[in-house]
């Protein structure tokens, strides 16, 4: 009988049904990202880690993209609703992809939908640290340059 139920399963998978045997969410599920208010976004920059796993629309400022983040990561000011020409929101970071984020430089104006993935602390040129809210990039588009 278990021999059946594996063939069964088996069977499933390979014309590309996915199943989900647990109680978690399937990962290949997932939310539409949401719009969000200023205020919205300050609720999140202020307890990432209280919205881990919320995907969200952000418009952002790149603030550094070099050799010392790399290619998958960056900094910005980040903000849940779009400025004309600059962003005053908060300093983010931002992952993803290296082929997402090859089109993507410092001082590039953007709109991205993200996950939440939490707090993350990282070394200043000054010799401190400080931590930001983290996001996993799933879509970004370059809507202006500054600078």
């Amino acid at each position: 009988m278990l021999a059946v139920a594996v063939l069964g399963l088996l069977a499933v998978v390979a014309v590309g049904v996915v199943v989900n045997l647990g109680s978690a969410p399937s990962p290949f599920v997932t939310e539409p990202a949401r719009s969000l208010t200023a205020r919205d976004w300050a609720l999140i920059a202020k307890d990432p880690e209280a919205h881990s796993g919320e995907r969200v629309v952000v418009y952002g400022v790149v603030t550094q993209f070099d050799s010392a983040t790399g290619t998958k990561r960056f900094r910005a000011e980040v903000d849940g609703v779009p400025e004309e020409d600059s962003v005053l929101g908060s300093n983010t970071i931002l992952t993803g992809s290296g082929r997402a984020l090859d089109p993507v430089v410092e001082g590039d104006l953007f709109t991205a939908e993200v996950t939440v993935l939490g707090a993350a602390s990282y070394d200043t040129a000054l010799g401190g640290s400080t931590t930001a809210p983290e996001l996993e990039v799933d879509t970004i588009t370059v809507t202006g340059h500054i600078g």
